[in-house]
């Protein structure tokens, strides 16, 4: 037995000794070493990124190639949103005692950012630092103190919004979660004192205000119209998550019970997302819409602000001194056939994460209906998992993978596909090698 287990070693070390990037995010030239705040992207092609010193900076490509844009003027930008690839809006902070001004800048353009045009906003001592259109005439601002204003006529005025009188329903705003025309929600709060959470059904006219977190929240995003997922922190306690299942009726708040401040969150596919830590120097993701999730650290050390997918292959995220990553799915390992729907053949992809901690996916594809069985080994060649998938006709699968009770170290996955059809005798094995690394 012994020997048995040493030549199932020997075997897959031999066969599976090559190795695999764990890049998942790569670092792209940047027109620039100003922090980077805020990116926006209209669709896979088009983006924006705002940052200090009145810092814009403009992508055609999906981030591969970046240029510069002229803001004409020096403070930092706060949020920056298009609704198409010549409207959009950005918002800037004056705190400048040579401007003889305190309060939000408000920028406009209808050329795509080649000319912006700012004027200040009417009060000062008001920081606007949201924005959000649901189309190119009606929008909404909204900041510290949480003073939301809408414009019906693409910002030519402004109205303010009626807020309930709870005493929280002027803590800052830090974005907008609109499911429709109708329906929305807001979120921000004060660090040591609360998240809250502000909901309107009237299409912004008015808002309800609800605290639900013990920090502030910074993202939240939609399923659908019930259900809803949040995520915020402090310095203090860390990130910590909030959650609805009946259209925030009720949230469930769980601290993460790790170091950060969650400053961003975007779903990759309908289960996957990743949120940024900022200072910490690490990424967060999950697999499972939310439920655990994982760190991992950026690109060196790299401090990121904001980040986003515009689909399930590309992603974008920015930060201090002007970096700019980028997410590609090759780097998943995943090739699909783009003429068909159907996989080119029955395969086993590269796990992702590699290294993981705790949790992975395991990745292949099905070319013909077959009995699919998924094995887990450890170095030894020791089976610790079986998982009977069933008959599972052709197309590209995943399974999640959870390591927790499972020691750091290099286990083995195993595919085995046999197929349905009687007259067509096939069968396959294919094994590939993750770390599992706490």
């Amino acid at each position: 037995m012994k020997f048995f287990k040493i030549s199932i070693l020997f075997l897959f070390v031999f066969t599976y000794s090559f190795s695999y990037s764990q890049q998942f995010w790569s670092k792209q030239n940047s027109p620039t070493t100003t922090n980077l705040r805020r990116c926006f992207f209209l669709d896979s092609l088009n983006g924006w990124v705002v940052g200090d010193s009145g810092i814009v900076i403009h992508t055609t490509d999906k981030g591969n190639t970046w240029v510069m844009q002229d803001s004409h003027i020096k403070s930092f930008f706060t949020a920056v949103f298009f609704i198409n690839e010549r409207l959009g809006w950005a918002l800037a902070w004056s705190l400048y005692t040579d401007t003889n001004f305190y309060g939000t800048i408000i920028l406009k353009t209808t050329d795509g950012g080649t000319h912006w045009d700012s004027t200040r906003y009417s009060e000062s001592n008001i920081y606007l630092k949201s924005i959000y259109f649901i189309d190119s005439l009606t929008g909404f601002f909204a900041g510290a103190p949480a003073n939301f204003i809408k414009t019906t006529d693409a910002g030519n005025k402004w109205d303010y919004c009626i807020l309930d009188s709870v005493n929280v329903s002027h803590f800052p705003v830090n974005g907008f979660c609109f499911y429709n025309r109708s329906i929305g929600f807001a979120y921000g709060g004060i660090m040591d004192m609360g998240g809250v959470v502000w909901k309107t059904t009237d299409g912004g006219n008015s808002w309800a205000t609800k605290v639900v977190a013990s920090e502030p929240l910074y993202k939240i995003v939609a399923f659908d119209s019930i259900r809803y997922l949040g995520i915020g922190g402090d310095f203090e306690w860390g990130p910590s998550t909030i959650r609805t299942y009946d259209a925030g009726a009720n949230w469930d708040y769980r601290s993460l019970q790790i170091l950060g401040v969650a400053n961003s969150m975007s779903f990759r596919t309908k289960s996957e997302a990743w949120s940024s830590l900022g200072g910490m120097q690490q990424f967060i993701y999950t697999l499972d819409t939310g439920k655990s999730w994982t760190q991992i650290s950026t690109p060196d050390s790299s401090v990121i602000n904001d980040m986003l997918f515009t689909n399930e292959n590309n992603g974008i995220a920015v930060g201090d001194n002007g970096v700019i990553l980028k997410f590609t799915a090759q780097n998943v390992g995943i090739v699909k056939n783009h003429n068909s729907t159907v996989p080119l053949s029955t395969k086993l992809f590269q796990n992702y994460p590699n290294p993981f901690n705790p949790v992975t996916n395991i990745y292949y594809s099905v070319n013909h209906e077959s009995n699919v069985t998924l094995k887990i080994y450890d170095v030894l060649g020791k089976e610790i998992l079986t998982v009977n998938r069933g008959k599972q006709k052709e197309g590209f699968y995943s399974y999640i993978f959870h390591g927790e009770n499972l020691p750091s170290g290099m286990y083995f996955y195993r595919l085995i596909t046999e197929s349905t059809d009687l007259s067509n005798n096939f069968f396959k094995i294919e094994t590939r090698k993750m770390v599992l690394l706490k």
